[in-house]
């Protein structure tokens, strides 16, 4: 049983026997034979083998209030799991701060497979929700701040320099941000960062960021943010709130400058600005969670693999 579970890599088996039994393992030329271990893994828990295999996609942001962003995510993501055998099934919750032993139960009662993290409706901390331990999982968002998952997400420093160098170039100077604070903890404040870092290679003064908590801003404070800082362009976290920019009591949208979004839909989109390529990350959040079922990796709470992927620029028709 000690070598069984040391190479199934459960955590109940101490560091040493651990080292002394895989050693021995591949001293012998030992290789695990996947689909063997799927077959007695069902056998242990005296289940027939299933044909379809079950993930959990988990996130905490309504329904009626889902972003298309997230919605790409969560379709491409469907996909990808159907391809490998898999049914992507959608769990909403209300809150994830405090202990669900219930829920932990259900999903070990029911066999799932994996985890996967979508965007929360808030950065957030889902250490103390379930025993992750149990469970494969995976954060296709940079909305998780604990525990450290293996994380397939945005790379927001590349889309942010990218962005601000297209700015740049078509000769905008003074480069102004609009965003609520929880983009800003998503993206490690990175498009605010990068545009100060091109008002300044460009001679400029920064232009400060018009950060709000929040979905909604203070109208007056956004005007008189306008009349200091005097932005020549603004980037917007989304196009909704491009939208809302523009749709602004007491301002001319001819008088606003040029407005860019650092997520867009090349689909429907009427807004230059990043194409974050959301398919691709739901579609390789489900690639590395199934990569982690296939060789029983569950979450060990250490240093977790980081992919990132690159967004690129895109100009409506």
């Amino acid at each position: 049983m000690t070598v069984s579970r040391t190479l199934r890599n459960e955590p109940y088996v101490q560091a040493k026997v651990r080292q002394r039994v895989w050693l021995a393992a591949k001293a012998l030329g030992y290789q695990p034979d996947p689909a063997l271990s799927k077959m007695m893994q069902h056998i242990r828990g005296r289940k027939m083998p299933r044909s379809v295999g079950t993930l959990i996609a988990l996130s905490t942001v309504p329904a009626h209030l889902e972003p298309q962003s997230m919605r790409r995510v969560r379709e491409s993501a469907s996909l990808r799991a159907a391809e490998l055998g898999y049914n992507l099934e959608l769990v909403r919750l209300d809150s994830i701060d405090q202990p669900n032993p219930a829920l932990e139960r259900s999903w070990l009662a029911r066999g799932v497979d994996g985890v996967l993290l979508l965007q929360m409706f808030r950065p957030s901390d889902v250490a103390s929700l379930l025993n992750w331990q149990k469970f494969p999982v995976v954060a296709a968002t940079a909305s998780i701040l604990s525990p450290n998952f293996a994380t397939v997400s945005v790379n927001y420093y590349h889309n942010a320099r990218k962005l601000c160098a297209a700015l740049t170039g078509r000769g905008f100077r003074r480069i102004g941000s609009v965003c609520p604070r929880t983009f800003g903890i998503r993206s490690n404040d990175a498009f605010i960062v990068a545009a100060a870092w091109e008002a300044l290679a460009c001679d400029e003064l920064p232009v400060k960021a018009f950060v709000f908590d929040g979905r909604e801003f203070d109208q007056r404070k956004l005007r008189a943010w306008l009349r200091r800082e005097k932005p020549d362009a603004i980037i917007a976290h989304d196009e909704p709130m491009a939208t809302l920019l523009r749709q602004q009591p007491g301002l001319n949208p001819s008088s606003l400058p040029p407005i860019f979004c650092t997520s867009i839909d090349p689909q429907t989109s009427m807004h230059s600005g990043i194409d974050e390529r959301l398919e691709i990350l739901g579609y390789k959040g489900v690639d590395v969670l199934a990569g982690m079922i296939y060789r029983h990796e569950k979450h060990q709470g250490n240093s977790q693999s980081k992919v990132l992927v690159e967004g690129q620029w895109f100009d409506p028709p």
